[in-house]
């Protein structure tokens, strides 16, 4: 498929020459970081999601993923299966792609195409850069230190809601189309543009360095990947709900699709409902990270300059415990852990507003199962 790719190196030259480079250099005196990621059609993004929103949410999740390490974009690698070649699919796409690209200088060395039988894939590697002394890891969070998550958490998860439940039962993952989008609320247009358009925390990623212990994005939920942070450090941790944030756009969705139209508040259950987005949700792209209680005041700072709300939604605690394969012998274990509110296998623990134990309605999204 050279025919294909060469006609997407063609569309983003023409948008721009400098999305495109030959070869990837890496800078002297800098350390070269390296992730990958794949959207697949009806797994990562529903089936007829437009091509602009597909172009842009591909490279976003990389640089996302840099964001977390700390590192700056550097370039990128693209590996592209579609089942058929459509001009107006593929320029959408690349317009998308650019746009963010461009935002991020973030060129493109390598462009591979191949068919698929049905659905649409997307393969990105992305390359970062870290001088000395920088970088962000999941292991190096320490007992004491706080909890922070960046933005707003849940509204791509209300998002994607939106999209499958305002649909047909024959097509159960297919994206909403211009005309059902355009008839929503303001509030829900937004909840849906989050899913579609994740914001890459690319400058908080870089000015996070020295300051966090500890970071990664979240991509599957709050509470699943905080636990890679627990599991890596070995340090448990506690989540207080009532430091989460809740969007204006998450508020007032909940309170229109609430039978009581007539208060400003949130009931209880209308509460439980977006702690458990937030907790599990997933498709943030978020980052969470740990501080030391000594660099809190830092944290302010970067939230002012760069402008972008910094929650503390918890600490790491003692009690850090190594799991184990559950015997019919240790139902008893099993019983006292649940009882504790603690998660088995990620040692962390949920607490409600009320300071009382909180256990979601729903899981965070896991692969392969």
């Amino acid at each position: 498929m050279d025919s294909w790719a060469n006609k997407f190196k063609s569309l983003f030259n023409s948008l721009n020459p400098i999305l495109l480079i030959r070869s990837i250099v890496v800078p002297a005196n800098k350390k070269l970081v390296v992730t990958t990621d794949s959207l697949l059609e009806g797994v990562h993004f529903p089936l007829a999601t437009p091509a602009h929103a597909i172009g842009f949410k591909s490279l976003a999740v990389n640089l996302s993923d840099l964001a977390a390490m700390g590192a700056s974009p550097h370039a990128c690698n693209m590996v592209l299966g579609l089942p058929e070649y459509n001009d107006q699919w593929v320029q959408q796409f690349v317009q998308g792609w650019a746009e963010l690209a461009l935002q991020f200088s973030v060129p493109i060395g390598e462009i591979k195409t191949f068919r698929t039988a049905q659905e649409i894939e997307i393969h990105v590697t992305a390359f970062g850069l870290l001088s000395e002394g920088e970088g962000l890891y999941r292991h190096t969070a320490q007992m004491g230190d706080l909890i922070y998550v960046s933005g707003t958490l849940g509204e791509a998860a209300v998002g994607l809601s939106l999209e499958l439940q305002l649909i047909d039962n024959e097509n159960p993952l297919k994206a909403l189309d211009d005309i059902t989008l355009i008839a929503l609320g303001k509030h829900e247009q937004y909840l849906v543009s989050r899913l579609r358009y994740p914001t890459a925390r690319v400058e908080l990623g870089r000015v996070l360095n020295g300051v966090a212990s500890s970071c990664l994005d979240i991509s599957d939920g709050l509470q699943a990947d905080l636990g890679h942070i627990v599991q890596r450090s070995q340090v448990a941790a506690q989540i207080n709900c009532g430091d989460l944030f809740i969007s204006e756009a998450l508020t007032q969705h909940s309170l229109q699709v609430s039978a009581d139209t007539n208060s400003d508040k949130l009931s209880s259950n209308k509460l439980s409902r977006a702690w458990d987005d937030m907790l599990t949700g997933g498709d943030d792209y978020e980052l969470c990270f740990t501080v030391a209680p000594s660099n809190k005041q830092f944290i302010e700072q970067i939230s002012d300059e760069c402008n972008i709300r910094l929650s503390c939604i918890g600490e790491m605690t003692e009690g850090y415990c190594v799991t184990k394969t559950l015997s019919t012998n240790d139902e008893v274990q099993r019983s006292q852990d649940d009882i504790q509110g603690r998660d088995a296998d990620k040692n962390l623990t949920v607490l409600d507003a009320q300071g009382a134990l909180y256990f979601p309605q729903t899981k965070s999204y896991e692969h392969f199962q």
